[in-house]
């Protein structure tokens, strides 16, 4: 991102202050450089997200404001995401740009056909660079779009993984480590042995690095009582293709983990793939019930997440602190379609399942087809908002009168402050003759003696709902979701 002087000086240096303080200016700014390189992968994500869900066969991202110099390790990360061939542009008026390929698609060459559109361009088959107009960009697009489909692309985009051997619980050691390290040095022409490990199921897991993009996984063995580690950098988003106690099967390269003087063999994977699961008009199904992390937070930082919840009270409970970084759609108790019809999502989470059987399903066929439906809630129900107590209600009615003019919602209490209770709680209280409307807001009426708010008809409506969605939930809790939705 800046000169290399820094580090040239740090090799050089003979003053052991001096070159400490070269090396503590470095490592600052590689931190930096970090985080912006996952600032502008995560706004390239959510742009190539769209262009993926639009079939594009050539990703094209571009951001005014992106450092020039940290595109061509994000136009790699896209490509390692998607296995589409991906272009990172920044700038505005006259863009930089960075190219990076798939094996067998010539990004030079591709580059060449549509050079019209082009200032500059130099690279090779799997890697260029590019300067042009920002006015090119979107016919740049389509004429790539265009040669593409003329080279037949579509044949290359499945990626391929070339596999050494098959290896199970019993030939994996750090003998077997050893003996691929005497073929080193790996590299061009000599790479690094990649191989399947099968025989084991899927235990603990977890998010790890400051960014949370990297996944480690415990294999199990419970029949010869072993287990080791395996870790993919970069690989979180692939959280969700195992399920914990079910087989897996893994592809990767074996090295030695050396951790606080304990050596072990560790699998670093490239991609890994559980049991098949069931699908509802093309849409995958993953039962997460009972269930959160690490998959709540690599839904969270994924940008075709929507989650789904009852009320906001589920949501926050559900996400804590990752719910202000999210898309959430709360669900009203009479309707839905006009709340995810239409909807844009690659991932949809039930963080809980719809008011009740009906509504699920109407929900479900309104979601785009071939999205993934993550179903998480079977948690406790939130009885104060579907049903205010009274207790709550006295509370509230207190606060509304010593109050001059504050905003309802804030009077209620912070953990249970959502637009639902407020509506059932003003039914109520308008019922019973406590408020009303006045054309412009609500305001408490003058009473006389005492209210009995429990005799509203408002009040054994929602004591109702509130019973029903109790077996609402207990039915859905003890059956498979292929049988509830079936």
């Amino acid at each position: 991102m800046d000169s290399a002087m820094p580090a040239a000086a740090l090799l050089l240096e003979r003053d052991g202050a001096k070159a400490t303080g070269y090396a503590k200016a470095l490592d600052e700014a590689n931190r930096l450089r970090r985080q912006i390189e996952e600032e502008i992968f995560g706004q390239a994500l959510i742009q190539a997200e769209e262009q993926v869900r639009l079939g594009r066969r050539l990703l094209v991202v571009h951001g005014r404001d992106w450092h020039a110099g940290v595109i061509g390790i994000v136009a790699s990360k896209v490509l390692d995401r998607y296995f589409r061939p991906t272009i990172v542009l920044s700038g505005e008026e006259e863009l930089t740009g960075s190219a990076r390929s798939v094996p067998g698609f010539d990004i030079h060459g591709a580059l060449a056909a549509v050079s019209g559109h082009l200032g500059s361009f130099g690279g090779h088959p799997g890697a260029a660079g590019l300067v042009m107009a920002e006015a090119e960009l979107e016919p740049l697009r389509l004429a790539l779009e265009e040669y593409a489909v003329e080279v037949n692309l579509d044949s290359l985009l499945q990626p391929v993984i070339d596999l050494e051997a098959s290896l199970g619980p019993g030939d994996i050691s750090m003998e077997l480590v050893d003996t691929v390290a005497l073929l080193r040095p790996f590299g061009f022409g000599n790479p690094e042995p990649v191989f399947a490990v099968e025989g084991f199921a899927a235990g603990a897991a977890s998010l790890v690095g400051a960014d949370k993009r990297h996944l480690r996984l415990r294999l199990d063995n419970p029949e010869k009582g072993r287990s080791f580690w395996a870790i993919g950098f970069g690989k979180g988003h692939l959280v969700h293709n195992f399920d914990q106690g079910a087989p897996v099967q893994l592809a990767g390269i074996l090295h030695l983990n050396r951790w606080q003087g304990m050596t072990s063999v560790q699998l670093q994977f490239s991609d890994l793939h559980g049991p098949q699961r069931p699908l509802l008009a093309e849409r995958e199904i993953i039962d997460r019930r009972g269930q959160g992390e690490p998959w709540l937070t690599e839904l969270a930082l994924a940008p075709g997440t929507v989650f789904i919840a009852n009320t906001l009270w589920s949501a926050r409970r559900m996400l804590a602190g990752k719910l202000p970084h999210c898309r959430v759609i709360i669900l009203p108790p009479d309707k839905c379609r006009e709340k995810v019809y239409n909807l844009k999502a690659e991932d949809v989470c039930f963080l809980d399942p719809a008011w009740n059987f009906e509504q699920l399903k109407e929900c479900i066929s309104l979601l785009p087809p071939y999205c993934r439906l993550h179903f998480f809630g079977v948690g406790p129900v939130p009885e104060d908002v579907l049903r205010p107590n009274l207790n709550l209600l006295r509370r509230f009615y207190k606060r509304w009168r010593e109050s001059k003019g504050k905003d309802l919602l804030s009077l209620l209490p912070p953990d249970l402050a959502e637009p639902l209770l407020l509506e059932r709680a003003l039914s109520i209280f308008v019922e019973a003759g406590l408020a009303g409307s006045n054309g412009e807001g609500w305001e408490l009426s003058p009473v006389r003696g005492n209210v009995d708010l429990t005799r509203t008809k408002a009040w054994r409506e929602y004591g109702a709902q509130l019973a029903a969605y109790r077996e609402w939930l207990k039915g859905f809790s003890a059956q498979s979701i292929n049988h509830i939705l079936a």
